[in-house]
């Protein structure tokens, strides 16, 4: 007969190495899935300078908008996993959130277009074109992702499709370098 000690310390240990497994489990998926949603924030997000930066273009219009963004960080939030989700293959599921302190924006070419009604007028003052909006508060997007059967899905809101991260050296009036 075995020694019980011995074996109790056996199944101990491994129950103690099973609930660190799933923990460090947990952890490595939040870090993996942060880590994704940053690189599918590079794609439309360039940092030059302090700030960071995307340009907006539509197929027919003849321009763009670009976008800067002071301080701009991500804020991933972890959604519970229910029974029913694990049954259905999800791992993780989650959302970040693209927070600045504030934006502004530059409109080039066609895509300036001037507040025509009072409303627009006194909402969005009117800013000439390739000349820098006035700051104003600096919400981003919502990106939403989840991992099920092992594939991982990190995705921007649909109005973010036409966007992408530019070149620093093509941004008009270097606003990074000065303020």
């Amino acid at each position: 007969m075995r020694n019980p000690s011995r074996l109790h310390r056996t199944v101990v240990m491994l129950v103690g190495m099973l609930g660190v497994c799933g923990v460090v489990s947990a952890a490595s998926l939040d870090e993996e899935a942060t880590q994704l949603m940053h690189q599918r924030m590079s794609t439309v997000f360039r940092q030059c300078g302090g700030d960071h930066f995307t340009k907006y273009t539509l197929p027919h219009v003849k321009g763009y908008q670009l976008e800067q963004y002071r301080e701009l960080t991500l804020k991933v939030t972890l959604y519970p996993v229910s029974q029913i989700d694990t049954m259905n293959g999800v791992e993780w599921k989650g959302s970040g959130v693209v927070v600045a302190t504030a934006m502004r924006t530059l409109q080039h070419g066609q895509f300036h277009r001037p507040s025509q009604s009072i409303v627009d007028k006194a909402i969005r003052p009117s800013t000439p074109a390739d000349q820098w909006s006035e700051w104003s508060w600096g919400g981003g997007p919502l990106i939403s992702g989840s991992k099920k059967h092992g594939q991982w899905s990190i995705n921007l809101p649909g109005w973010f499709n036409n966007r992408q991260a530019p070149d620093c050296a093509s941004i008009p009036n270097r606003p990074y370098t000065n303020n």
